[in-house]
């Protein structure tokens, strides 16, 4: 079963939270973006570093972003886990796939066999994709549906009613297909 859950306002990261299911971590600050390899606790260290951030792997994905009150957190989940102290996580369904919809979002730049790295010319600098030579680079991404309740104005004053909303997911990075 698919979950989503939401922590506001932290000090940090729970210091229960399981990092072993995510790979790659997309960081960015006020003065650079990098996309980093998750393979020991150092790089944990430094991701963590980053106000704003996504962690991903093939079964989760952890987003996060310093506020004024806080450090704020979702974590979507094909397992079914939740962000630890977060209460019980809301239940996502697999959105349907639309016919000629793609599951994938190319990245930046192309390989630079000289620099070997991928470079945007547009971008004056290296960009590093973990694991990605010699060719174009995609996230691939993972889509689902929940129902929320949200605020509805009408001519007898505000409501709720539920709607269906779409929220996707970084599940990897790979070679464009």
């Amino acid at each position: 079963m698919s979950a989503i859950s939401f922590l506001r306002g932290q000090a940090g990261f729970p210091d229960a939270l399981d990092w072993s299911g995510f790979q790659t971590a997309i960081v960015e600050s006020d003065a650079e973006i990098e996309c980093i390899a998750l393979g020991d606790a150092n790089d944990l260290e430094l991701v963590q570093a980053y106000p704003v951030g996504v962690a991903f792997g093939p079964r989760a994905e952890l987003r996060w972003r310093k506020r004024r009150d806080g450090l704020h957190l979702v974590l979507i989940s094909d397992d079914g886990a939740g962000l630890p102290e977060a209460g019980e996580p809301r239940s996502l369904q697999p959105a349907p796939e639309e016919e000629g919809e793609s599951l994938q979002c190319y990245l930046w730049g192309e390989w630079d066999e000289t620099a070997q790295c991928h470079v945007e010319r547009r971008i004056p600098r290296p960009l590093r994709y973990p694991g990605q030579t010699g060719t174009r680079t995609v996230l691939r991404l993972k889509l689902y549906e929940f129902e929320l309740e949200v605020p509805a104005a009408g001519l007898d004053g505000v409501r709720t009613e539920r709607k269906t909303t779409r929220i996707g997911r970084y599940a990897g990075i790979q070679t464009a297909e």
